[in-house]
């Protein structure tokens, strides 16, 4: 005697929806696609930083700049410092024999040195960080002789006007240069950003300047200014 049997009708699903169910069934599918998805997610951030650095730095940063009135410091003793014949010099830092020593400084105008992109990861940027109210609008550029392994987070710059001490802030960069021969000691430039209030329409200069680098007990302290050309 035949069975009854009811049959029930299998509803028909559209291609992308069977290959979705796929890749969610599969477990392994499922891990590596959150991962991914995630890695893409970060790409993305990075990317969109990218595009933030670009603008700020070709945008917000020339307009700030021309829009801020750069007040020098004591013009008049820079005056008579060329008259007298004035030149750079090799002066020491802390201790003599140690042979550490500061040439000269120079303020640089250039805002691809303020804010650059890693050459090893475009994606990945490095920005001198300032404070809330302030942008940056040029650096200070000091040479000098320093450790040739120097820790670059112990470097500091310090300002001064009219012989007042002004500010100190952390190096923003530190670079020797190769040749060094084998000693302790290299030829190291130091550069240092210079911020603006973005409420005020003028931002003054320093004087001077001196470095100072507290992993060495004689340079804790900073004794020897050049004047900031």
């Amino acid at each position: 005697m035949a069975r009854d049997v009811s049959y029930v009708s299998i509803k028909s699903r559209s291609k992308p929806v069977i290959f979705v169910h796929s890749l969610v069934s599969n477990r392994f599918t499922r891990k590596y696609g959150i991962l991914s998805l995630l890695l893409l997610a970060t790409l993305g951030v990075l990317f969109y930083r990218r595009i933030l650095f670009q603008k700020y730095i070709h945008e917000t940063l020339p307009l700030y700049q021309r829009s801020v009135s750069l007040v020098f410091g004591n013009e008049s003793w820079a005056e008579k410092e060329i008259g007298a014949g004035w030149n750079d010099r090799w002066l020491p830092i802390g201790d003599p024999e140690k042979k550490f020593k500061i040439y000269s400084a120079y303020f640089d105008p250039r805002l691809e040195v303020v804010e650059k992109v890693r050459k090893e990861n475009p994606f990945v940027l490095e920005s001198y960080v300032v404070p809330d109210g302030f942008l940056p609008f040029g650096s200070v550029r000091i040479f000098a002789i320093l450790p040739y392994k120097v820790r670059k987070s112990d470097v500091f710059c310090n300002f001064r006007s009219d012989n007042t001490f002004t500010a100190q802030h952390r190096a923003d960069e530190v670079e020797a240069i190769h040749e060094h021969w084998n000693m302790e000691f290299a030829a190291t430039y130091v550069i240092c950003k210079l911020a603006g209030n973005v409420s005020k329409r003028t931002a003054r200069l320093p004087d001077e300047v001196a470095l100072s680098y507290h992993d060495e007990p004689s340079m804790r302290e900073a004794t020897t200014f050049v004047r900031i050309k």
